[in-house]
């Protein structure tokens, strides 16, 4: 009897200090019953600017949800663990059936390492429009096997060189082995060049279809070729000057790349693009770049190809600074070299000539010494007239 009672009360006290759920009835989107700003049906739950910084209302929504949007809030606290459902208490309190989750414009500063352990089968994760600042030993992403979309976008705390984030994430992507991953957006970043740990960590990405890395500062960027699964590269807006030919060639082994964005670059044409107008050119090679003929020169030696579209040049209009004055110190060489030529032809063939002229103009000179000192200067004069 007293273990029929404590079994009642131990029942009594859970439901007690468990939350009630934010009840959403009916397939059409009505208003949800615990917070009359947000919406929400069976499935599906939207709220925007409600909760300001208040995160403990996820543990209130209902396990039976499949898509969460929660945006506009302002959670500069840490997020707390298992924050989704309640799993480390109880097991069975998890949202199993959670496949997306929007959390973008939250201001989120730091996450826990468990946050998300309590989704086991979500396959997106938006996280854009934060404040993210990326521990060194946090498992963000560990308990999530089955993602297949990471949205990233703007994601990471401005005031920090956003490659250490970018050295950070790649060990959540490469260490963890992301293998189901299929999407991943890092757009808007300010990521100045993709370091090795970035580089071995997309290696390992072996479903990845989609990678955006536009609107950053990326001057070089480093893709494997042997990432058979890439449909979709952006590289958009950065700072490329050109394509190296090592990331030329790996992109050309892509087979199954069918996009590749290259727009808004600062494209420099001068000799070092040679490589990349070559690969251009060619487009078996470079199949996949989108809207290549627009592609246009921000920079080049001589001002006036600025603007003009890439492939409209042709290889004698990509010369650098030292390539143009090397050219014209060889020209100037060899105008020196054909005049001393012609000068010395000339003078061989006007040999005779010279020497006759020579000898007019060195004739033998009037010596004072000879004159004997006896004669007057009416003598000397007399005999110069001789002469």
């Amino acid at each position: 009897m007293g273990m029929s009672w404590c079994f009642v009360l131990s029942v009594t006290l859970v439901l007690i200090l468990t939350p009630s759920p934010c009840k959403c009835n009916g397939d059409g989107f009505s208003t949800c019953t615990d917070y009359p700003k947000c919406e929400c049906n069976k499935t599906t739950l939207q709220c925007d600017k409600v909760f300001n910084q208040d995160t403990t209302v996820f543990q209130k929504f209902p396990r039976e949800l499949t898509f969460i949007n929660v945006t506009g809030n302002n959670f500069t606290n840490k997020i707390p663990r298992n924050i989704f459902g309640n799993c480390s208490k109880d097991v069975s309190y998890s949202m199993n059936k959670l496949v997306s989750l929007d959390l973008s414009r939250n201001n989120i500063t730091e996450i826990h390492g468990k946050t998300f352990h309590c989704v086991p089968g979500l396959e997106t994760l938006i996280l854009s429009h934060n404040e993210w600042h990326i521990n060194n030993h946090t498992h963000v992403f560990l308990n999530l096997p089955s993602l297949k979309k990471l949205i990233l976008k703007n994601a990471f705390h401005e005031k920090l060189n956003g490659t250490l984030h970018l050295v950070k994430l790649a060990w959540y992507l490469g260490v963890k082995k992301m293998k189901s991953l299929e999407e991943l957006d890092l757009s808007g970043n300010e990521f100045w060049f993709l370091p090795n740990e970035t580089h071995n960590a997309f290696c390992a990405l072996e479903k990845i279809v989609s990678l955006d890395m536009s609107n950053n500062l990326l001057t070089d960027v480093s893709i494997c070729s042997h990432v058979s699964t890439l449909k979709i590269l952006n590289l958009s807006s950065n700072r490329l000057r050109w394509l190296s030919e090592e990331l030329a060639q790996n992109i050309t082994k892509l087979s199954k790349l069918e996009t590749l964005n290259l727009d808004n670059n600062l494209f420099q044409c001068d000799c070092g693009m040679i490589p990349f107008y070559n690969w251009l050119k060619n487009d078996s090679a470079s199949r996949a770049v989108q809207n290549k003929r627009s592609l246009k020169c921000t920079t080049a030696f001589d001002t006036v190809n600025e603007g003009r579209p890439i492939l409209e040049l042709s290889l004698d209009d990509l010369v650098c600074k030292r390539d143009y004055y090397n050219a014209t110190g060889v020209v100037v060489g060899l105008l020196f070299a054909v005049i001393i030529v012609m000068f010395i032809v000339a003078m061989y063939y006007n040999r005779i000539l010279l020497r006759e002229t020579w000898k007019r103009c060195m004739g033998k000179p009037v010596t004072l010494a000879l004159i004997p000192q006896s004669q007057g200067y009416t003598t000397v004069h007399n005999q110069m007239r001789q002469m």
